[in-house]
């Protein structure tokens, strides 16, 4: 019995350690901190790879993959589940200033 109580609690304790965040992931810290945090636990090869337009998962940070690539002349275009705009031509004839900000400050 002593023994499967010591497992267990290993296993509770391993699992803690593995639900850590780390300071990248820390919403309370400012943008600059994480920042510098998440730069110092990249390899210059893992750097390399996030400077690419498609850019592969780093699962050892939590890293998904991402195409950063995508023009936004309308919207994020070329990136799944989200809003595309109409043309620039088509907005221009709204003649809706408000309207075409408030689609520029969504696309930026």
């Amino acid at each position: 019995m002593k023994r499967i109580l010591v497992t267990v609690l290993y296993f509770l304790i391993a699992l803690n350690l593995l639900a850590q965040t780390m300071p990248f992931q820390n919403p309370n810290l400012s943008s600059e901190e994480r920042a510098e945090d998440l730069i110092s636990r990249l390899t210059l090869e893992e750097k390399a790879i996030l400077m690419c337009d498609v850019s592969e998962a780093i699962p050892r940070l939590g890293i998904k993959n991402f195409n950063w690539w995508s023009e936004a002349l309308h919207g994020l275009a070329n990136n799944n589940d989200v809003t595309v705009f109409p043309e620039p031509i088509g907005m221009a004839a709204s003649f809706d200033d408000e309207l075409l900000y408030k689609i520029f400050e969504a696309t930026s």
